[in-house]
C-alpha cells in the first residue's frame, strides 16, 4: 500500500506544512537573482557558475537549484554527470524581473513585508488586530508607513499591484458590459489595492473602452510614484489625483471602481466612503467592487480565506460573503445589486445608482 493510500499517513496535512517550504523556495531564488541571472546569460549554468556569480556558497546553492527544480522553477540537463541549470518557461514568463508578466515584486512585497508579518499570527487572532507594531515597530494606526516605510518599498508594493492587476484584473472587469460608463473614477488608494496605485486596471479599461477617461485617486506619495515609475505620456485617457479618499472630496463620475480597496477597512470606514461615492455618482451610474469572494456556507475558496488572515495581519478589514457585500452597498443607497464569481482570484460587485 502507498503512503496516498495508507489512511494513518497524513499527507494532506504534510503538504500543508510543505507549502511554508515551496513559498521561501520561491521567494529566496527570486531575491537572490537566480532566474534573472539564468535569463540574462541565456544559457544553462552549473551550480559552482551561478554560485560564483551570486557570491552564495555552492551546497546551498546546489540544494536550493534542486528544489526549483523539483517545483518545475528550474529545468536540469546532466552533462558529464555536471547538472547545468535553466529557467521553465513558468519562471521566465512570471519570475524573471524583465519580463512583461512578471510577478517579482509580489514575491519580494511577500517576503519583506507579509511573511514577516504573519509570524504574528497567533497575536493577530487573540487581539484581532495587525501586526505592524510587533514586525516593524511601526504603530498600527500608522498602515501606510509600514507599507511604505521607502521609495523602494512602496515601488515593489505598487509592482506588486501592478503585476496582479494585469494577471487577474481583466476577468473582473468583463463581468460586466461597462460599455455606457464614460467618465470613471478609480479610487485605488490605501494598503491592498490592486486598480489604484500603479494604474494598471485603468490602462485596461480604456483599453476595452476607447471613448472612457479615467481618473485614478490615490495618496500623494502613490501618484508621484506612479508619474515617475508606471503611467506614461502615452496613457492620455487617465489622470491622476492626489487626495485621500475618506477625507478629501471625490470627482463626480459615472462609475467608480474599488478594487481590493473595502476588504482593507472596518464596517464603520466602508460606510463613509461608499456613501461619499454614492454621492460623487452621477445618477443611472455604478460602483464597481472587485474583491475576493467567501462562499456564503463558509465552505471556501481556500484563497479568499487565507487572505482574510492576511488582512487581519496587514490591514484593519477582512474577506466578504456576496450577502454581505450587497447589504454594504444597500445601506449606502446603491440598488439592483449583480454579483459576478469569475473563476478566477477576483469577482465582481455592481451596484446602481437610480435615476
Amino acid at each position: 500500500m502507498s503512503s496516498t493510500e495508507d489512511p494513518d499517513y497524513p499527507q494532506q496535512l504534510l503538504n500543508y506544512r510543505d507549502g511554508f517550504f515551496v513559498s521561501k523556495v520561491m521567494f529566496t531564488a527570486c531575491e537572490l537573482g537566480v532566474f534573472d541571472l539564468l535569463h540574462e546569460l541565456g544559457e544553462p549554468l552549473t551550480t559552482a557558475n551561478i554560485a560564483s556569480r551570486l557570491c552564495t556558497s555552492v551546497d546551498g546553492t546546489d540544494r536550493l537549484l534542486t528544489a526549483c527544480v523539483g517545483l518545475k522553477l528550474l529545468k536540469v540537463e546532466l552533462k558529464n554527470d555536471e547538472a547545468y541549470y535553466s529557467n521553465t518557461d513558468l519562471s521566465t514568463t512570471y519570475l524573471v524581473k524583465s519580463s512583461p508578466k512578471t510577478m517579482y515584486p509580489m514575491m519580494i512585497f511577500c517576503t519583506n513585508t507579509a511573511y514577516i508579518c504573519w509570524q504574528f499570527l497567533p497575536q493577530a487572532i487573540r487581539e484581532g488586530k495587525n501586526q505592524h507594531e510587533r514586525a516593524f515597530g511601526v504603530s498600527s494606526e500608522d498602515l501606510f508607513d509600514a507599507l511604505y516605510r521607502s521609495e523602494e518599498m512602496l515601488v515593489t508594493f505598487m509592482g506588486f499591484m501592478d503585476c496582479i492587476s494585469n494577471i487577474c484584473g481583466k476577468y473582473a472587469l468583463q463581468a460586466f458590459d461597462l460599455s455606457m460608463f464614460h467618465t470613471v473614477c478609480d479610487l485605488g488608494e490605501k494598503l491592498f489595492c490592486v486598480i489604484g496605485c500603479s494604474g494598471s486596471i485603468a490602462k485596461q479599461f480604456v483599453s476595452s473602452y476607447p471613448g472612457s477617461t479615467v481618473t485614478v485617486m490615490d495618496l500623494p506619495k502613490v501618484i508621484q510614484t506612479a508619474k515617475r515609475y508606471f503611467i506614461t505620456d502615452k496613457d492620455q485617457h487617465i489622470a491622476l489625483l492626489e487626495g485621500d479618499f475618506f477625507t478629501d472630496p471625490i470627482p463626480e463620475a459615472d462609475l467608480f471602481i474599488l478594487s481590493s480597496i473595502i476588504h482593507d477597512w472596518t464596517e464603520e470606514k466602508c460606510h463613509l466612503l461608499l456613501k461619499k461615492a454614492y454621492q460623487s455618482c452621477r445618477p443611472g451610474g455604478a460602483v464597481l467592487l472587485i474583491e475576493e469572494l467567501l462562499n456564503e456556507d463558509k465552505s471556501g475558496p481556500v484563497g479568499a480565506q487565507l487572505f482574510s488572515l492576511n488582512m487581519l495581519v496587514l490591514a484593519e478589514g477582512r474577506e466578504r460573503t456576496p450577502s454581505e457585500y450587497t447589504k454594504l452597498l444597500t445601506d449606502c443607497g446603491f440598488r439592483d445589486i449583480q454579483v459576478k464569481v469569475t473563476g478566477k482570484r477576483f469577482d465582481a460587485i455592481l451596484g446602481r445608482k437610480l435615476q
